[in-house]
C-alpha cells in the first residue's frame, strides 16, 4: 500500500498518545506514516505495555456509539357523560395517543464515508455517517459507533373508542361496554434506507508460520483498517425504508354487581377480546412457508413467499397476512364477598385475561410480522479464505444485489455454491394470544377502629407466552442425534451418511446438491441456519403468594402501612437446553423473589397549631407544621441465571455449564457481594469457579437455568425520606417546601455478575443495580 493510500483511508482523528489515562487527541491529517504507525502501536492505557489496550476514558466524537433522542407525545381524548335516567348513565369517550420518535445519527451530516474516498456506497446515511466499525483478533480496539448510534424513526399512533352503560337497579349494578382500538405503528429502521458497517480482523494483516499455515496469534486489526483491507461488511440498501404496522382489537363486557344477602356481594361478569394479529399496510412481508418446494435444494419443502400481490405467480399469497385470526377469548370474571360481622370479611376471585400475541402494540420482535426477506436485501460481503480480505474499500464496494429479489430461493444455503443462506421467519397459522389465569382468596379484619390486617393468597397462571422452544420450528437438529459424536461435525458424504445410518438407519440425504456438515443436515429444515417465529408462543408461567398487609388510617396524625409478601414464581420461557424439551423445563422464573417487604409512613410531626404542641412565634416559625414521610423497601434477589460455559452442541440449541464432580466447597465465596477491592487489578469473584466445568462434548451441561446451588443476585435494601412544610402566606396563597433523599443512607445494591465460566471474570460485579443516594429540594407557591 501507497502513502497516498494509507492516507486515503485515514478516518478522522487518530489517537496519538495519553495522559493520566486520558486520551490525547490530535487531529492532524499531515503526520507522516511513520508518525502514524507509531502512535497506532503505542495506544494504551498508562502503565501498561503492548498495543491497543482498551482506554479508560470513552472516545470522542466523532467515535462514541452514540445518537440524538427525542420523544414527542401527543394525546387528545373526546369524553361525554350522558344521565339517561336516574339510575343508568352512559359515558362515551374517544382518545388519540401519539409519540413520535425521532432518533439521530449525530454524524449524519459530516459526509465522512464520502470525505474518506469510500466508493459505491448508496445515497443516505451509508455514505454520510461516519464508519461503523467492529475490530477483532488480538489487541483489537474497541469498536467504533455501533446499533445504538445508528438513525431511526418510530411513530406509534393509538386511536381509542369506548362506550359503557352503568345501570343501578337497587342494590345491584349493572356495566355493559365495548372497546374499538386500533394500534399503529411507522417506523424506519435507518431513516434513509441505507447503512454501511464493517469488520476488521488481525488474520488480514496476519503472517504464516514456517510449515505455510496461518498464524492466526498474528496481525492486527486496526493495521487491517489502516490498509482497508475489510474482513467483513454489510451494505443495507433498503427498497421498502418505512413499514406500517397495524393491530385492530375489539372489547365486549357485561359485568355485575348483586347484593344476594345482606352479608354477601357476588361479583359476575364476562368478557371477551378479539386481537386481530398483525397486518402490514400495504402488504409488504416475506414469510417462511414449510410446504412450499425451494427450487434452489431440488424441490425440498420450505421457501420464501411474500405477501399481497406483488411477486408472480404461487410466490404471493394474494393475503394480508399468514397468522389465522383466534375467536376464543373468553374471559369470565368471578368473585364474592362475605360479611362475617362488622370487623371481619372474606373475598375471593377468579378470571381470565388476555393480551396481543407478541408485545403489547407490536413493539420488539413482533412489529415487523414476519420480516422483509428477499423485499429489503441486506449485502453482506466475506472474506474469500481465511486470510484474503473481502475487499479494498479503495477499489470501491463490490456489486451487490438490491431488492426487491422476489424469488423463493433468496436465503437458501447449504447447497452446493449458495454459502450459509440466512435465517426465516414462520408465522404460525394457529398461535393463539397470550392468556393469564388469576384467582385470590383473602380475610380482613379491622384490629382497632383505625388498624386493618388482610392476610391473602394469590395466585396466576400464564400459557401461550413468549420465549419457549418451539420443536421443529426452532430449526434445531433433534438431541438424540448428539450420538453420533464428531460425525455431526464432520462435511455430508456418502461414507458419513452410511456411518450415520448404522445407529440411525433413517438418516437420509435431504436433497442432492446439499452441502454442509452432517449436524446441518439433521436439521428439520437443513436449507437454513435458522428459523424464528414472533407469533406462536408456547410458554407458561406459575405464581403463587401468600401477602400480609397492615393498614393504618390516618389517626393522631400517623398514616401507615405494611406489607409482605411470600412468593414462588416458575415459567418454561427461557426453552431449556433443547427446543424440544421446553415442555419440562421448568425452573425458577428469573424474577423471582421469594420476600418482598414494604414499610410506608406518613406523620405529622406534634408542634405546630392544630398539633398537640405549640411553641412560640420564633422558635415555632422553624419548626412547627413540618410533616415526615418514609418508604423502606426490602426484597431478597433475583436467581443467579444461567451458569455459561464452553459446550460442543453443533445445531442442537443452548449450552448450561455442568456441576463439577466432587465439589464440596460453598459456591458462595468472599464474603457479601461487592466486599473486597473492587477497583484493583484483581476484583474478588463471589462465585467459585471449581463449582463447575464445561460439558464433556456433545452432552448438555446438567446445571438448571436458573439457581445453580441456590444462588441469588444480592438483595435490595432502600430507604427514602421526605420532610414537607406548608406555610400560609396569604388567606388563599401557601408556599410549600419539601426536602426528598432517595436511597437516604446509600445501599449499594451490586449487579452485573458475570456467569459464563470461560471468562477470567466470572463471578464478579460490575455495576452498581440501584441508584446512588440523591437529594432533591423543591418549593412552590399554591393558591
Amino acid at each position: 500500500m501507497t502513502r497516498a493510500g494509507i492516507q486515503n483511508n485515514y478516518l478522522g482523528q487518530l489517537p496519538v498518545g495519553y495522559n493520566n489515562d486520558n486520551l490525547t487527541i490530535k487531529d492532524d491529517y499531515n503526520m507522516t506514516d511513520h508518525q502514524r504507525l507509531t502512535a497506532l502501536f503505542t495506544w494504551g492505557r498508562r502503565g501498561q505495555s503492548g498495543p491497543f489496550r482498551e482506554v479508560a476514558s470513552p472516545l470522542p466524537f466523532p467515535y462514541p456509539d452514540s445518537r440524538s433522542v427525542k420523544e414527542i407525545p401527543t394525546v387528545a381524548q373526546l369524553k361525554h357523560t350522558w344521565t339517561v335516567t336516574p339510575t343508568i348513565v352512559n359515558t362515551f369517550s374517544y382518545g388519540f395517543n401519539r409519540l413520535y420518535v425521532p432518533i439521530e445519527n449525530i454524524t449524519s451530516s459530516g459526509q465522512w464515508a464520502t470525505k474518506a474516498g469510500i466508493k459505491g456506497l448508496p445515497a443516505g446515511e451509508a455514505s454520510n455517517s461516519f464508519l461503523e466499525a467492529a475490530f477483532a483478533g488480538p489487541n483489537a480496539p474497541t469498536g467504533w459507533r455501533g446499533v445504538n448510534s445508528r438513525a431511526f424513526e418510530d411513530v406509534n399512533n393509538s386511536f381509542t373508542l369506548q362506550d359503557g352503560v352503568n345501570w343501578l337497579k337497587g342494590k345491584h349494578s349493572i356495566k355493559i361496554g365495548f372497546q374499538l382500538q386500533r394500534l399503529q405503528d411507522n417506523v424506519q429502521n435507518e431513516n434513509t434506507g441505507t447503512l454501511f458497517n464493517s469488520t476488521f480482523s488481525n488474520v488480514n494483516t496476519a503472517g504464516f508460520t514456517a510449515t505455510g499455515a496461518l498464524n492466526r496469534a498474528s496481525g492486527n486489526a486496526y493495521a487491517s483498517y489502516l490498509l482497508g483491507a475489510l474482513n467483513a461488511a454489510t451494505v443495507l440498501d433498503d427498497a421498502v425504508v418505512r413499514i406500517g404496522t397495524r393491530f385492530r382489537s375489539s372489547s365486549y363486557w357485561v359485568q355485575g354487581d348483586f347484593k344476594i344477602m345482606p352479608k354477601v356481594t357476588l361479583n359476575l361478569g364476562l368478557r371477551y377480546d378479539l386481537y386481530l394479529p398483525y397486518k402490514e399496510v400495504a402488504d409488504r412481508f416475506s414469510f417462511f412457508d414449510p410446504t412450499y418446494p425451494n427450487p434452489a435444494v431440488g424441490g425440498y419443502p420450505g421457501a420464501l413467499r411474500f405477501g399481497g400481490n406483488y411477486a408472480q405467480g404461487s410466490l404471493s399469497c394474494n393475503c394480508s397476512g399468514v397468522v389465522n385470526n383466534y375467536y376464543g377469548n373468553i374471559g369470565p370474571r368471578l368473585g364474592a364477598a362475605y360479611a362475617m360481622n362488622s370487623k371481619t370479611t372474606i373475598r375471593a376471585g377468579y378470571g381470565i385475561m388476555y393480551t396481543r400475541r407478541g408485545a403489547v402494540g407490536g413493539r420488539e420482535g413482533t412489529r415487523g410480522g414476519t420480516g422483509l426477506l428477499g423485499i429489503n436485501a441486506s449485502a453482506p460481503l466475506s472474506q474469500l479464505d481465511a486470510y484474503t480480505p473481502a475487499f479494498y474499500w479503495e477499489n470501491g464496494i463490490p456489486a451487490y444485489q438490491k431488492g426487491p429479489i422476489y424469488d423463493a430461493a433468496y436465503g437458501t444455503g447449504f447447497a452446493t455454491g449458495l454459502g450459509s443462506g440466512s435465517t426465516v421467519t414462520y408465522g404460525d397459522p394457529t398461535g393463539q394470544p397470550p392468556r393469564y389465569q388469576n384467582w385470590n382468596f383473602s380475610v380482613q379484619r379491622a384490629v382497632t377502629q383505625s388498624t386493618a390486617l388482610t392476610v391473602a393468597y394469590v395466585g396466576s397462571n400464564g400459557k401461550y407466552l413468549a420465549g419457549a422452544g418451539r420443536g421443529i420450528w426452532s430449526n434445531q437438529m433433534q438431541p438424540k442425534y448428539l450420538v453420533l459424536g464428531t460425525l455431526l461435525q464432520t462435511a455430508v458424504t456418502p461414507a458419513i451418511i452410511t456411518q450415520a445410518q448404522q445407529r440411525f438407519p433413517e438418516i437420509r440425504l435431504p436433497y442432492g446438491n446439499f452441502s454442509g456438515t452432517l449436524s446441518q443436515m439433521l436439521r428439520p429444515f437443513p436449507q437454513y441456519p435458522g428459523v424464528s417465529d414472533p407469533f406462536g408462543n408456547v410458554g407458561q408461567s406459575n405464581y403463587n403468594a401468600l401477602q400480609l398487609v397492615v393498614n393504618q388510617r390516618l389517626s393522631q396524625g400517623l398514616t401507615a402501612m405494611f406489607n409482605y409478601t411470600f412468593s414462588k414464581s416458575f415459567n418454561n420461557v427461557s426453552g431449556g437446553r433443547s427446543a424440544y424439551e421446553w415442555g419440562n423445563a421448568k425452573t425458577l422464573s428469573n424474577v423471582d423473589q421469594t420476600h418482598v417487604m414494604n414499610f410506608v409512613v406518613a406523620y405529622d410531626l406534634i408542634w405546630g397549631k392544630s398539633r398537640k404542641f405549640q411553641l412560640n412565634r420564633a422558635l415555632g416559625g422553624l419548626v412547627n407544621d413540618w410533616k415526615l414521610s418514609a418508604i423502606t423497601r426490602f426484597q431478597t434477589g433475583i436467581p443467579l441465571g444461567t451458569i455459561a460455559a464452553s459446550c460442543n452442541l453443533p445445531n442442537a440449541g443452548g449450552c448450561n455449564a455442568s456441576y463439577a464432580a466432587g465439589f464440596s466447597g460453598p459456591a458462595r465465596i468472599n464474603g457479601t457481594w461487592g466486599s473486597g477491592d473492587q477497583l484493583g487489578s484483581a476484583p474478588p469473584s463471589y462465585v467459585d469457579k471449581a463449582a463447575f466445568a464445561n460439558p464433556a462434548a456433545f452432552v448438555y451441561g446438567d446445571t438448571p437455568i436458573t439457581m445453580a446451588y441456590n444462588l441469588r443476585n444480592p438483595h435490595l435494601f432502600n430507604q427514602d425520606l421526605s420532610i414537607r412544610r406548608e406555610i400560609p402566606v396569604l388567606e388563599r396563597l401557601k408556599f410549600e417546601l419539601q426536602v426528598d433523599a432517595f436511597n437516604a443512607f446509600n445501599n449499594v445494591r451490586f449487579g452485573g455478575i458475570n456467569t459464563n465460566i470461560s471468562s477470567a471474570a466470572f463471578g464478579r460485579v460490575t455495576n452498581q443495580a440501584n441508584t446512588p443516594r440523591v437529594f432533591q429540594i423543591s418549593a412552590r407557591f399554591r393558591f
